[in-house]
């Protein structure tokens, strides 16, 4: 796959995200069922009914009067125009003006920030442009919601029938057409007596009763004759895009959900659907990559700074604490060793020791030498960024069209023998028949060696036509459709057998087939490798330009900064050093020229450390792309559930059950406590805020997050406030990491005895979506029971009031404040 040219770039420059090429999209689209949909906004109908047109039944009516008494002549040209003109200023709408923030009932932040952008860039655009009209409005945000926030869905192929046998009641072996249960209630009403819906529109069919639908469909073979239970695994790719992280589906979306459709016990055909699993694997991922990028220049030489006091710190104490082994080694390899030192010292750092060595020079003389050297450097290093930039993509291209060409053959190998595809015609077969007489006639003749019976064979397949695939007369149109390509290099070549040393060619033309293949795709991947490592180089000369490009905006003050410390630390260093030699001089135990090496070896690693603070500050230049793919994935709720609630409506309408896993039923379908948490509904809550607090707070003590709080004379319990410190310690402990998290949801599971104390993440935002409600079911016909034998409860989804047919891209109600990427955690609520 596609996913396999990611190690060809640099991970310096790596992108969490990618574009999917030609041969992705064919392959999703054909295989996935991919499609686009653009969403849309729930205030756009708002913005119409206020500031668009008015035109109604009633104007309508009052023009067409108007008109036929100006036909009659009963009224003057005059009257006629002044009467008109009232009717259209009715029907006009009322102009919104551009410089002022849009006012429309229930505008969310989220709607109201892309429409003031937009606004903002139709000025920069028209600056004499006043007003726009709502229409106007309208498809200018659909022109921006296309381009920015592409929605692609496609039906992912694994874990298809994940927990399904521990899941639900009713599951027919794989392959059955009928649920033949003696517990299921079997529909068997003469299909006779249906309803004839030859002359029935689409809106009265779907009135129809849900089980005389089913029967219908079934009727007429529109039902799928597998009736096994499995996973409709739906999945979100925000802009055509996949993730390079690797995940549970080839080409990495942002996120996806479970539609599973099930036996109730009720009907032979499956009568419910189950929505669950609603998952993103990326945000958390991301969040921690953007901790690790460079936090700006000034950020970095203070890193700088510190890590060189640390050392010297470190070393300091070592040398006082006798810990520190010095071994004099003889003059020679000292020497050796300290040029070593100095060799490996970077050319930016030997120009600010000179510089920093330099008492002639004032600080803006300094930094004025030590731009134009930068710039001297980036002069050096290369002529034009263009021009690399050029280059690398004409590589990427190059190793594209070479890699689809490997799995072009890779495909075949594991689908179809090249033997049976050149074998499906009487040409094919035919060349193959006089092929073998070719190879055994030179295989017999022995006044051949074995070059020569390798060029006859060669000469024969030439004038065969046993070349590429074009000559193979295999149907190049075919390739071209499913794998965006066409291969024309020879690939098919005389192979000598095994142990013959070099003298007979392979007679079994399958096997010269097959490993022709394998040696064109062995040379495929050192060609692909070849430019990988052109690219690597390129990015790598880059690297080294943008990083002395960014060098060259520090500041005299940064500059004169990174002096005083330089010489603060060379003080102290060479204080202690010289206190060390002055023990080593008076115990005989070692040379000076040992401490002037501890010395170099010193300055060379705080140098490294400094280098490794400017390379993160470079890293950081990327935290604006990773905050903004992150921004894209804190909105895949929303669009997500929005599509699958519209796909299962306009398959099975709305008087199909539909159920939303909350706690109970995540048990089953997961088979953990702590991912069911983030599902707990309020029903299966039994605990107050007050209960839940507290166990918060006692696991903060039993952290020692906190110190354990002695009640005082008078008090009955624990002060509010200090349990608001205990929770807030035990929030903050979380966050520190993926382990500390799972080690606080271990001992809130173990502490309420395996029940959820709070409402989670998943649900809260489920409550939010327009147009449905959740109601609670104390039990699910066609779900096993819960451990012990409780039976399992979940939420039906009310779908009578939904009446959305585009995804909506904020489609939460009353979100609470906009949570930042630093406040994410499983406390907050992540879905805007």
């Amino acid at each position: 796959m596609s996913t396999e040219i990611a190690p060809y770039e640099n991970k310096e420059i790596q992108t969490p995200t990618k574009k999917l090429g030609k041969y992705d999209l064919t392959k999703l689209t054909a295989g996935n069922n991919y499609e686009n949909i653009t969403p849309t906004l729930k205030v756009l109908p708002a913005i119409l009914e206020k500031y668009g047109n008015k035109v109604t039944n009633e104007t309508i009516r009052q023009k067409v009067e108007l008109t036929q008494k100006r036909i009659a002549k009963d009224i003057s040209k005059e009257d006629y125009e002044r009467e008109l003109k009232k009717i259209q200023n009715k029907e006009k709408g009322i102009p919104i003006v551009l410089s002022e923030p849009l006012k429309v009932d229930g505008l969310k932040k989220e709607e109201s920030a892309i429409i003031e952008s937009i606004k903002q860039a139709i000025i920069n655009e028209n600056p004499g442009k006043k007003t726009i009209s709502a229409e106007e409005l309208v498809n200018e945000i659909h022109n921006f919601l296309e381009v920015n926030y592409m929605l692609g869905f496609a039906n992912e192929k694994k874990y298809l029938e994940y927990n399904i046998d521990s899941t639900f009641e009713f599951v027919p072996p794989p392959g059955s057409d009928k649920l033949n249960l003696n517990d299921v209630t079997q529909d068997t009403e003469n299909l006779n007596n249906l309803p004839d819906i030859r002359n029935m529109t689409e809106d009265e069919v779907r009135a129809l009763p849900f089980h005389e639908r089913m029967q219908l469909a079934d009727a007429m073979g529109m039902i799928d004759k597998d009736r096994s239970v499995k996973h409709n695994k739906i999945s979100l790719r925000f802009n055509n895009t996949y993730h390079t992280k690797s995940g549970h589906f080839d080409l990495p979306p942002s996120a996806w959900a479970n539609l599973t459709y099930f036996y109730t016990g009720n009907s032979e055909y499956k009568d419910a659907v189950l929505l669950h699993e609603i998952q993103n694997d990326n945000i958390e991922y991301l969040l921690n990559l953007k901790k690790q990028q460079g936090k700006g220049l000034e950020d970095s030489v203070n890193q700088y700074l510190m890590d060189i006091a640390r050392q010297v710190d470190t070393i300091s104490d070592a040398i006082d604490n006798n810990s520190l082994k010095l071994v004099t080694p003889n003059t020679e390899a000292n020497y050796n060793l300290m040029d070593s030192i100095l060799a490996k010292q970077s050319s930016v750092s030997r120009e600010l020791w000179f510089l920093f060595d330099n008492s002639t020079l004032n600080i803006d003389e300094k930094h004025a030498r030590f731009t134009d050297w930068v710039q001297e450097q980036m002069n050096l290093t290369l002529t034009s960024t263009e021009a690399v930039m050029n280059d690398i993509n004409t590589s990427k291209r190059n190793v594209d069209r070479f890699y689809t060409e490997k799995m072009v053959f890779e495909d075949i190998l594991r689908k179809k023998s090249l033997y049976d595809l050149i074998s499906e015609n009487a040409e094919g077969r035919s060349k193959i028949k006089q092929l073998i007489e070719v190879i055994k006639s030179v295989n017999n003749d022995v006044n051949l060696d074995g070059d020569e019976r390798f060029n006859r064979v060669n000469n024969a397949l030439l004038s065969l036509k046993l070349l590429t695939y074009e000559e193979l007369n295999v149907d190049v149109n075919v390739i071209q459709e499913e794998y965006g390509t066409s291969v024309n290099n020879q690939f098919i070549k005389p192979i000598f057998k095994p142990r013959t040393n070099h003298q007979f060619i392979i007679d079994d033309i399958e096997l010269l087939l097959n490993l022709s293949i394998k040696k064109r795709i062995t040379a495929l991947n050192k060609v692909i490798l070849s430019y990988k490592t052109d690219i690597n180089k390129s990015y790598n000369t880059l690297r080294k330009y943008y990083f002395l490009e960014k060098f060259k905006s520090i500041t005299p003050a940064q500059l004169n900064k990174i002096f005083l410390n330089m010489g603060y630390n060379k003080k102290l260093l060479d204080a202690t050093i010289d206190k060390k030699r002055k023990q080593i001089e008076a115990t005989n135990k070692i040379e000076d020229q040992e401490a002037q090496k501890l010395k170099q070896e010193l300055l060379a690693n705080a140098d490294k450390q400094r280098e490794d603070a400017l390379d993160q500050r470079d890293k950081g230049l990327k935290n604006d792309k990773i905050s903004e793919v992150i921004e894209l994935e804190l909105k895949y709720f929303a669009p997500l559930v929005h599509y699958v609630i519209q796909k299962h409506i306009k398959k099975f309408g709305k008087d199909m059950p539909m159920y939303f896993s909350g706690f109970e039923i995540t048990n089953l379908t997961q088979s953990s406590a702590s991912t069911a948490l983030i599902y707990a509904g309020k029903d299966e809550v039994s605990f107050t805020k007050e209960e839940a607090d507290m166990i918060k707070y006692e696991i903060a003590e039993r952290l020692n997050l906190i110190p354990k709080y002695a009640l005082k004379i008078g008090e009955n319990s624990v002060p509010q406030s200090q349990i608001e410190k205990g929770i807030k310690a035990l929030t903050a402990y979380k966050k520190e990491s993926e382990y500390n998290s799972r080690n606080v949801t271990s001992m809130i599971l173990t502490r309420s005895n395996y029940r959820p104390i709070e409402t989670g993440a998943i649900y809260n935002a489920m409550t939010k979506i327009p147009g449905i409600k959740l109601i609670w079911q104390s039990e699910i016909p066609g779900l096993k029971p819960q451990y012990g034998g409780k039976k399992t409860g979940g939420y039906l989804i009310d779908l009578s009031n939904y009446n959305y047919s585009n995804p909506l891209l904020f489609g939460l109600a009353n979100t609470k404040k906009e949570v930042t990427s630093t406040e994410l955690s499983e406390d907050n609520d992540p879905f805007c």
